[in-house]
């Protein structure tokens, strides 16, 4: 995951929202849809770190909950809670709400990561 300084990064998380293209035309396939889930600041050694620090703390915690209820595999609950296996799944990308995503074949993530100071009055 890089050098081991790191930066405080500011990580706006978006969900894509596949319901909304599954009626528009091939031509608008490659238009993303998504809606923000949260944003927050990280340190982390580098953007792809914090993408999955981030995504951990908004969605992860809660899926951990989930799959723990639904008395799932133990590898299946801890990897929703792991930075490694998580940032291990992000690629780079080029869309209008971020420049990595997160694909796991049911949902796709986007993450915007940039300096914290975009941030600015956020908790």
């Amino acid at each position: 995951m890089g050098s081991s300084a790191t930066r405080l990064y500011a990580v706006t998380v978006y969900l894509e929202d596949d319901d909304d293209m599954d009626d528009q035309p091939a031509e608008y396939a490659v238009v993303v849809s998504a809606h923000g889930v949260g944003a927050v600041r990280m340190r982390a050694r580098s953007e792809v770190e914090a993408a999955a620090k981030a995504w951990v703390r908004l969605v992860g915690v809660a899926r951990e909950k989930a799959t723990l209820k639904l008395k799932a595999p133990h590898r299946v609950v801890a990897e929703q809670t792991s930075i490694r296996a998580t940032a291990a799944q992000i690629e780079e990308c080029d869309v209008w709400c971020g420049q990595l995503k997160l694909n796991n074949m049911v949902e796709t993530w986007y993450f915007s990561v940039g300096p914290a100071e975009a941030l600015r009055g956020e908790p």
